[in-house]
């Protein structure tokens, strides 16, 4: 039997001397499956582009999701986008401390952006594969 119990979840903590219970180990587990069932649930994609070298007005990039996520991040310059934030097309800095920007839209689940820079600040650079990761609600 465990001496001692972890502040927040009471699980077993075993000292040396303890006997180990199966039953301890049950329960534990129990405790740990209430709790995280509390905590509600997320489901990460993982999709990849392909850059074609275009970039600016009228040569822009989409990506096109199941249904609208929370959250985007997307590879080249590990820009975050939140929907919401980028709704009526706002202006998000492509990199920390640069003086580059892309235009990022959202229109229900689609996301577009451009950059009049370049198609590395873009994100769209000629045969780059380009990364991107989506947070969605269950």
């Amino acid at each position: 039997m465990s001496t001692n119990k972890t502040t927040n979840y009471q699980l077993n903590q075993w000292e040396p001397g303890d006997q180990v219970l199966r039953e301890e180990f049950n329960s534990d587990n129990a405790k740990i499956e209430a709790a995280l069932a509390g905590k509600g649930n997320c489901q990460l994609v993982h999709g990849t582009y392909v850059g074609t070298g275009d970039y600016g007005y009228f040569n822009g990039n989409t990506l096109t999701f199941d249904r609208r996520p929370l959250l985007v991040i997307l590879t080249g310059y590990y820009t975050m986008l939140i929907p919401g934030m980028v709704d009526r097309g706002h202006s998000t800095p492509v990199s920390s401390g640069g003086n580059s920007y892309s235009d990022f839209t959202w229109k229900e689940n689609v996301l577009e952006w451009e950059c009049v820079d370049s198609p590395e600040m873009q994100m769209n650079t000629k045969d780059i594969t380009y990364h991107y990761f989506a947070v969605y609600a269950n």
